[in-house]
């Protein structure tokens, strides 16, 4: 069983809160969802669709089993079903967006294994988004796909370049329908069973996943040799309060990361709540890692038990740039928002065991990291100090030690607190060098941050950059000075008086009514480098974002 290689989320120190971005392409997305709904022969009948808010609406199919459903208003993730009108077997789909989507027995097929076996009729009754993942369904999608092969290379398709959920056909006995004319699959969701038999004699394998795709990325590994990543990968369930399993789904360069909440079962057996960020990946040159932190820093044992793996291992790192967002686990993370991530590879023994940066305090081992001023671009989970590196940092930022991170392209999250009215998490992205985005998001009063009612974002041009020194630190919470906080590697309170950076913002957009376009927004950050990756803590007085629940540094 693989180790635990995702936290809540990929890019941030904590729980990182953004808010939806917006792009400047040119081409509206599309408005419907639009597809074929046949098995072999056109299907004669409704085509149902239910959105993540349990909003409905329907269509019969044409006579070609061609349909096309005005998706205006609702909003994704979509769970689909047609109802022929001759009585026989209705069949699922699923959409995580508009556009095209097929209704299939292979997608019918995927949809029990993407649910585990789940009755998708009970499902459908009570769909909000959240119940089956992108990522399970692409894998699903992978398996079913991967048994079709004979029947794909006899009718002359390249299994590589179709997805049986989005690859548009028309049911006219030729292609993808020629291939479902060779299929009989029959599906039992109260039993949770199915029936598959093609003309090759195909014994059906659930462990089978789709051949990696031409553009597919490789990674080094630990033993010196590359493995493609393709595929699923996925943790053991965790959780002290709430079970979760966590996965990350790569096709190509496609990349989803989905995490399975099971309210108040640690064992992981009921129907979880399911959030996914899907993102395209871009691989980078290899580097060697800097080390481990967390768990007590203890490097972990190879998987062949011959020794511990190294402090400089190296890795493959990879760009991640994100697409699409469903589910609560993950609400606000911006689409565009780009990370830097990678993987030690354990693959010394059979199987194999997976690493990821800055994997968090539940993590089942320490996490491998590259600290700042080596190249890696990324988030602030792979931050770390500089050093005499600091010199060539585009938004050098002075830590407690004397030393200096890079802030250019990193995003750093508040915790959960309280401003007196709302519960709050607080985001500060830094846009490159030049700009900043800061974003508010508010909860109910004593949710913990887990009731959403609202967000605000905030973006500006760095205009002047100071050295400055707290004076002081104050309990936001009692309004009274306070000692500092312990710094992180517990040698002590960080001092009243500590050097930090502060910056000047110019405001260029912003939706908070507690700002306005052309207006100075002044902020710094008091930065612990005593471990990595560090922690931050954001000045100012009272009414500022704290990067601490209770202490905020003064100047």
């Amino acid at each position: 069983m693989m180790k635990k290689i995702i936290t809540s989320t990929f890019f941030a120190l904590s729980a990182i809160i953004l808010v939806s971005g917006c792009g400047s392409d040119s081409t509206p997305p599309p408005t419907t969802l639009t597809g074929t709904a046949a098995t072999g022969a056109p299907i004669d009948g409704t085509v149902y669709v239910k959105d993540a808010k349990g909003v409905e609406k329907s269509i019969a199919t044409a006579a070609n089993g061609s349909f096309t459903l005005d998706v205006t208003g609702m909003t994704p993730t979509y769970l689909l079903k047609v109802v022929p009108s001759n009585g026989s077997a209705t069949l699922y789909s699923y959409a995580a967006k508009n556009g095209t989507v097929n209704l299939t027995p292979t997608t019918n097929l995927a949809m029990l294994l993407a649910s585990n076996s789940s009755n998708l009729d009970t499902v459908y009754a009570g769909w909000d988004g959240s119940a089956i993942s992108e990522a399970a369904v692409k894998a699903a999608e992978g398996t079913v796909r991967a048994n079709l092969a004979a029947e794909f290379t006899a009718a002359g398709l390249d299994i590589n370049s179709v997805d049986l959920f989005t690859t548009p056909f028309t049911a006219d006995g030729s292609g993808i329908d020629g291939v479902m004319d060779n299929l009989t699959i029959a599906v039992d969701f109260v039993a949770g069973s199915y029936t598959f038999a093609d003309t090759s004699g195909t014994t059906f394998n659930e462990s089978a996943a789709a051949p990696a795709p031409a553009n597919a990325i490789s990674i080094v590994t630990v033993s010196g040799a590359t493995h493609v990543l393709n595929g699923t990968y996925s943790s053991a369930c965790y959780g002290s309060t709430d079970g979760r399993i966590d996965s990350v789904t790569i096709t190509g360069t496609t990349w989803v990361n989905a995490a399975a909440i099971y309210p108040g079962d640690t064992s992981c057996s009921n129907t979880p709540a399911v959030s996914a960020i899907t993102a395209t990946i871009s691989k980078k040159t290899d580097k060697q890692i800097s080390g481990w932190t967390g768990q007590g820093g203890v490097i972990p044992t190879r998987a062949d038990g011959s020794g511990q793996l190294s402090a400089t291992e190296t890795v493959t790192p990879f760009d991640i740039t994100v697409t699409n967002v469903t589910g609560s686990a993950f609400a606000g993370v911006s689409i565009g928002f780009t990370a830097t991530g990678f993987y030690v590879f354990d693959d010394t023994a059979s199987g194999y065991i997976m690493y990821r940066d800055d994997d968090g305090s539940i993590a089942s081992a320490s996490d491998p990291f590259v600290s700042a001023g080596s190249g890696l671009s990324g988030t602030g989970s792979t931050g770390g100090t500089g050093g005499s590196g600091s010199s060539s940092f585009a938004l050098s930022t002075v830590t407690i030690t004397g030393s200096a991170i890079e802030m250019a392209n990193t995003s750093w999250s508040s915790n959960c607190y309280n401003d007196g009215t709302n519960d709050r998490m607080d985001t500060v992205i830094f846009n490159g060098s030049t700009g900043v985005t800061i974003n508010k998001t508010t909860y109910t009063s004593g949710s913990s941050c887990t009731s959403w009612t609202g967000a605000t974002s905030t973006t500006g041009d760095i205009e002047n950059t100071l050295s400055k020194s707290t004076t002081g630190w104050l309990d936001a919470a009692l309004a009274s000075a306070s000692s500092g906080p312990m710094k992180a590697d517990g040698s002590g309170a960080i001092p009243d008086s500590t050097a930090f950076t502060y910056r000047i913002i110019r405001v260029t957009s912003t939706n908070d009514p507690s700002e306005y376009v052309g207006g100075l927004v002044p902020f710094g950050f008091v930065v612990d480098d005593t471990s990595v990756p560090p922690t931050v803590y954001r000045v100012g007085l009272i009414a500022s974002q704290p990067f601490d629940i209770m202490i905020i540094p003064l100047y």
